[in-house]
């Protein structure tokens, strides 16, 4: 938030010109002290109002009775009325302290915002619910957001062990980020942002008031926490009777001040308006509103065995990733969600991304002795196994293999590199072996039968290998100086390709098991 231009002055004034026609006055109050302390207007014209009140008051400004009850010392109030005026509803906030309201503000969806203080303990649902929020010391700075109709959405406080109030606040109709000046007495340390992310400020000494601008999200989070040294004594301060409008992506913020040390600048350069003398003087202050963000880049994918490294840095800032950790940087190796906080300077920023695992399709199927991947349009290079060694010229989707051997493809696709699983072709002339010479039974074997090879004579070196139809090598088997081979069958059902090496010669023939 930076500042755009102060203006400070003696004296206010207000003039109406002469064509100014009256329309209505609604009051009400009763026979305690009832103070209305903020109004605004929804899209539609209907005008709501804010305040304390004690005791009992009816809040009907017409004819009819609508009576509210303080709980406490005073209660906050709520009005709604039409255009006209007319009465619409009146719905109490309170305690059994002292409960005060110092401004509302309504967004573009009608929703009601309200800040003030509370002492002690305070239920900021006006309906059947309980919503209890207790105060960190003496009394507490109050924001809550509620519907049009005053159902709770979220309410939140924020202050040390003294007494900090809320005491203005801008709504930014399009987003529903609310603008709060707060006033902190408290000499300790003051939190004014959430558990997992904190917005500290610095209390000072003695009465000392520290002038707090505090920003949160339509969702209650907090934005951006700044504190103005004002060093002014007493309960009536800078921050008393303070207004906040906000236009044009602009704040304006309007406060009283009484010495020559309150500084209406949050960043490196004091601004600090003359004070005049007497008991007070106003300062108008524009601040451009340029929230803090931080972006990670936004959702991702990476390859297997490889990393990403999220980068959150920002100026003067800590961290608050997902799992706890507190660098500026988090490195990825797992598919799955991450998010940070960082809070720079007092403003808070959140990204979340989500990073998956690209996953390559390497799958290769064989017809003979062709190979084929699966994965169109990327890059290929087939290689000899089991060294991995690169078969040059070989960089097309279909490989043809000209001899036999074990072969496999290194797919390239989006930057990440898959290798596909050997597999085992022979392309040579299948009528090497004589199949008169040779025979294979049972043909269609059993599930879990005995499978049996027998040559009408004796061989030095019998190879055997297993495949299934789209090509994978199921089993292999060697045996020497035999004519005869008995194998266990436990494969499931299903069509296989058995090929032969045999001294030197190579043949294969096609075998079904059934259950």
């Amino acid at each position: 938030m930076r500042l755009i231009l102060l203006i400070s002055f003696v004296f206010t004034s207000l003039l109406l010109s002469a064509q100014t026609e009256h329309l209505w006055t609604k009051s009400y109050g009763g026979s305690d002290w009832d103070y209305g302390t903020g109004v605004a207007l929804d899209l539609e014209g209907n005008i709501y109002t804010v305040g304390r009140f004690a005791s009992t008051v009816d809040f009907d400004p017409g004819s009819g009775v609508s009576n509210l009850m303080a709980n406490g010392a005073t209660d906050i109030y709520v009005q709604k009325l039409d255009v006209q005026g007319d009465f619409l509803w009146a719905k109490a906030i309170g305690g059994p302290g002292e409960d005060v309201a110092f401004a509302l503000g309504v967004d573009i969806n009608g929703n009601v915002y309200l800040t003030g203080n509370f002492l002690a303990t305070v239920d900021v649902d006006p309906g059947t619910g309980v919503a209890n929020l207790m105060a960190n010391g003496g009394r507490d700075m109050l924001l809550v957001k509620y519907t049009p109709e005053l159902q709770l959405i979220w309410g939140l406080n924020a202050g040390g062990s003294g007494n900090d109030y809320g005491r203005s606040l801008g709504v930014e109709k399009a987003t529903g980020t609310a603008y709060v000046a707060a006033s902190q007495y408290s000499s300790d340390v003051a939190n004014w942002g959430t558990e997992e992310c904190f917005n500290e400020v610095p209390g000072l000494p003695g009465t000392n008031e520290v002038l707090v601008l505090a920003s949160y999200d339509k969702n209650g989070n907090p934005l951006c926490v700044i504190d103005l040294q004002t060093q002014q004594q007493g309960y009536y301060s800078a921050g008393y009777q303070s207004q906040m409008h906000i236009r044009n992506g602009a704040l304006y913020y309007l406060a009283n001040y009484s010495s020559n040390s309150t500084d209406f600048d949050p960043g490196v350069t004091a601004v600090t308006p003359t004070f005049n003398g007497g008991a007070w003087d106003v300062a108008l202050t524009k601040y451009e509103l340029s929230p803090f963000s931080v972006n990670l880049g936004g959702d991702f994918g990476f390859c297997n065995n490889t990393v990403v490294e999220l980068d959150a840095t920002s100026e003067n800032a800590t961290y608050f990733w997902q799992d706890g950790s507190s660098e500026s940087t988090f490195t990825v190796d797992a598919a799955g969600t991450y998010s940070v906080l960082v809070n720079s300077s007092g403003c808070v920023a959140k990204d979340e991304v989500i990073g998956t695992e690209d996953q390559i399709n390497a799958n290769v199927s064989l017809a003979g002795n062709v190979l084929t991947a699966e994965l169109a349009n990327a890059e290929y290079q087939w290689i000899n196994c089991p060294d991995f060694t690169p078969i040059p010229g070989a960089n097309n989707q279909i490989f043809e293999a000209t001899e036999d051997g074990d072969y496999a493809v290194m797919i390239s696709s989006n930057g990440c590199i898959e290798t596909s699983a050997c597999l085992s072709v022979m392309v040579s002339n299948l009528e090497d072996i004589s199949w008169k010479a040779f025979s294979i039974f049972p043909n269609p074997i059993g599930v879990a039968q005995l499978l049996h090879l027998e040559f009408q004579q004796v061989h030095q070196d019998i190879h055997l290998q297993i495949f299934s139809i789209d090509g994978r090598l199921l089993e292999s088997h060697t045996e020497t100086h035999t004519n005869r081979l008995v194998l266990p069958f436990n494969l499931p059902s299903g069509a296989y390709l058995i090929k032969l090496r045999v001294d030197g010669y190579t043949g294969q023939r096609r075998i079904v098991c059934s259950s």
